[in-house]
């Protein structure tokens, strides 16, 4: 006699939607992280929720900081600079203090650097976290990163849209 054991999962498989500025924004890898991270978040695992927003994080931080330095404010020079040189030593520490110093008028309004908060949270481990703990903070990870990701995208084609009608609205005169 033989018993046969199958795990049936569900079908079709649970489903989290992104937001359509997310959606367009991350990288399909990361999207899939983001995703687990909320089917995480939804059931409570407090831990595995933290550990996929942080590797979202971890691979979208660079892109993040790259689209800060391509957008027209006061200092992008600084951050352009600190990103090139950043792609010759790779020390992300130096660049995260230049933009920290540098940073859109849309992200200083926070009064903290919102990209260094969500930089930091890739230093120490996820074990010296309880289960709550990283509840709250892949919450906390979760509103800061779409902002900063809508922030960026607003500054990056819904004001360079607008300057571009202004302009184009000055020169009909």
């Amino acid at each position: 006699m033989t018993i046969t054991i199958q795990k049936i999962g569900q079908f079709p498989s649970y489903e989290i939607g992104l937001n359509p500025t997310l959606k367009k924004y991350l990288n399909d890898e990361d999207q899939s992280n983001y995703k687990k991270a909320l089917i995480c978040l939804s059931i409570s695992y407090g831990i595995g929720a933290y550990a996929y927003l942080r590797r979202v994080i971890e691979n979208e931080i660079k892109r993040i900081v790259h689209d800060i330095a391509e957008l027209d404010f006061d200092g992008a020079e600084y951050v352009k600079t600190a990103y090139d040189s950043f792609k010759v030593d790779f020390q992300m520490s130096k660049l995260i203090d230049v933009v920290n110093k540098h940073l859109p008028s849309s992200l200083k309004e926070l009064g903290d650097n919102p990209v260094r908060l969500l930089y930091e949270q890739l230093s120490g481990g996820i074990h010296e976290f309880t289960d709550e703990q990283c509840i709250e903070k892949a919450h906390h990870i979760d509103v800061l990163l779409n902002y900063v990701i809508r922030k960026i995208n607003e500054e990056k084609y819904q004001l360079n849209d607008v300057k571009k009608a202004m302009l184009g609205l000055r020169q009909n005169k």
